[in-house]
């Protein structure tokens, strides 16, 4: 839960940056605050991934991949850190593949072994689903980001602010939710409880 709050704060500075300071006045110092970014927003996903998983086996994959991801991000990083004019597509778009990757382990790991009956009710759930939007509906944005035109970046970046907005919204909701106690009701238990309310 810290780890979506701290994550909700440096999104919410990054964002504010990213308004506040146009990319043709500091185009270096935009490109590493975006490339530095993109390192620990895909870090703070990941760890939260890693920690809400069960499943061993994934944890060791996520772990894995995500040495090599920021290998190569940082390389990539500190290889084009003189050229301000080049977005860190490569980066951007290699971190939206594997978060999506990472929650649909996580799903799949809900889906064989479900911690409670209604996925909703857990808080897991809005932040997953809200990485999954965020991540998916701007990977092609990300990938073709390097080529835009200024026109197009002004066109097309509205899609990245509206899964921002809606990121939000979804980890807001995540972290207002109270934590779940992981008890597995069955359908009929928990049907019989609500009749017994009535």
């Amino acid at each position: 839960m810290q780890v979506l709050f701290v994550y909700f704060i440096i999104a919410f500075s990054a964002d504010y940056f990213f308004v506040t300071h146009k990319s043709t006045d500091y185009p270096k110092l935009t490109i590493a605050v975006f490339s530095f970014f993109t390192i620990l927003e895909y870090t703070l996903f990941s760890l939260f991934i890693f920690y809400i998983l069960r499943n061993k086996y994934f944890k060791r994959i996520i772990v894995f991949i995500s040495i090599l991801f920021l290998i190569f991000s940082l390389s990539y990083f500190f290889l084009n850190i003189n050229n301000p004019k080049k977005f860190d597509s490569p980066s951007a778009s290699i971190e939206s593949i594997l978060i999506i990757i990472f929650c649909i382990l996580f799903l799949f790991d809900q889906l064989n072994n479900p911690e409670i009956v209604i996925i909703y009710e857990s808080h897991r759930f809005w932040a997953i689903t809200g990485f999954l939007i965020y991540m998916a509906g701007s990977l092609f944005l990300y990938i073709y980001a390097a080529d835009f035109t200024k026109e197009q970046k002004n066109y097309y970046w509205n899609i990245n602010s509206f899964v921002n907005i809606i990121k939000g919204i979804f980890l807001g909701i995540a972290i207002i939710m109270k934590k779940e106690n992981f008890i597995v009701h069955s359908p009929v238990e928990k049907s019989y409880n609500s009749l017994e309310k009535l």
